[in-house]
């Protein structure tokens, strides 16, 4: 103790420090400042040197508690923030990250439920050739049927799979099922069913962990029967920061199979563009804030006919998501992209409905009207 400031360890690699008479939260935050700058330095044990790493959380009397083991847990709970974000400060306690934490924590803990019960299920949206005006991709796109809240969509949870290391479970899910749907519409006569596209979210495609995914998607083949040639796997671009040499075999192998390999979201990852000519790629798919800025931002049209003009020459397939309106698709196909999938073609839609949607087939007139603007004269 000394002037005001206790510290006592309570077990394991965890200190208390207690400050009497404060007067302000800017005190508080000052003295921690300067406790944690001391405490971050450089230590030399033996011959070794070593650089603590302090996570450090603060819980305030009365405003958080009045007795001490709410005020510790409260205080280890800011910790465990601090932790997690690994920015460098001391973090207080707040009750609305706490809520966050804990919604996140049972949130995690039902989706782990929601795989083994079966509750998720697989929709497909369609992916429109312009040329043709024929579907010619069906992208795999994840649902959860929650008993209690119902219909989930993939924001609401897949950021908490990552979190809570679900992540790699949910993709083997979803790669497991899209398969086994695919190859039933074939194996029924339905020949002229379309490629199916799967994108693999996982933070677990990076890194060391990536050679294991394409076994994954070896596996969901030969279970299901279905030809690698009607697989195309969308890989995320800010996942490509780190590719392991091992994951680019592994995709090599696929792709001579016949598995065709997408890079999903482009335009808004932090990977070095190396890596277009490192990986076996078929296909770039722009992400859709591109496409929303079509018509409102000058800068970002730019981009994205940059983008256009350099898969063009690079030989790869382009596919533009999240087309919504006339204008977006006859901007996209006049500059040479004539992939395209968004609400102006359909929502997805359940297995059932969709393959009465490609059974029944028909441009909407809005989508017509656009890709007759664009110039397109599609066989009649």
């Amino acid at each position: 103790t000394k002037s005001g400031v206790t510290v006592g360890y309570l077990g394991g690699h965890e200190f208390a420090v207690v400050l009497e008479q404060v007067d302000s939260v800017t005190h508080v935050s000052t003295v921690l400042a300067d406790l944690h700058e001391r405490l971050h330095e450089p230590l030399t044990i033996g011959s070794t040197r070593v650089q603590p790493a302090i996570w450090a959380g603060v819980s305030l009397f009365p405003e958080d508690g009045y007795e001490v083991e709410r005020l510790l847990d409260r205080a280890a709970a800011a910790a465990d923030q601090a932790a997690d974000i690994r920015d460098g400060r001391v973090h207080f306690y707040s009750s609305e990250k706490n809520a966050a934490s804990v919604h996140a924590l049972l949130l995690s803990s039902r989706l782990a439920h929601a795989i083994e019960a079966d509750e998720l299920r697989v929709h497909f949206q369609p992916i429109v050739n312009a040329n043709s005006g024929e579907i010619e991709f069906a992208e795999a796109l994840v649902r959860w049927e929650d008993p209690v809240h119902g219909l989930r969509f993939p924001n609401e949870f897949v950021s908490v799979a990552e979190q809570s290391g679900l992540i790699a479970a949910l993709d083997r899910w979803v790669l497991t099922r899209a398969c086994a749907q695919a190859a039933l519409w074939c194996a029924n006569g339905s020949a002229n069913m379309p490629s199916v596209t799967i994108n693999l979210s996982g933070a677990h495609l990076a890194g060391r962990e990536g050679r294991f995914v394409a076994r994954a998607i070896q596996n969901a083949l030969e279970n299901s029967g279905l030809a690698p040639t009607r697989l195309v796997i969308e890989i995320t671009e800010s996942r490509l920061v780190e590719v392991d040499p091992a994951m680019l075999q592994s995709l090599q192998v696929l792709r001579e199979q016949g598995v065709r390999i997408a890079v999903d979201d482009f335009g808004t990852g932090y990977a070095s563009l190396s890596y277009l000519e490192r990986l076996p790629l078929d296909k770039l798919k722009i992400d859709q804030t591109f496409v929303a800025a079509i018509g409102r931002d000058a800068r970002k049209e730019a981009l994205l006919e940059s983008i256009l003009m350099l898969a063009l020459r690079l030989g790869l397939t382009v596919v533009a998501e999240g087309v919504e309106s006339e204008d977006q698709a006859t901007f996209l196909v006049r500059r040479g992209c004539h992939l395209l999938q968004g609400y102006l073609f359909s929502h997805p839609v359940p297995p059932e409905e969709f393959i009465r949607l490609t059974k029944f087939w028909s441009l909407p007139l809005a989508a017509q009207r656009a890709l007759s603007a664009s110039g397109i004269k599609r066989p009649r």
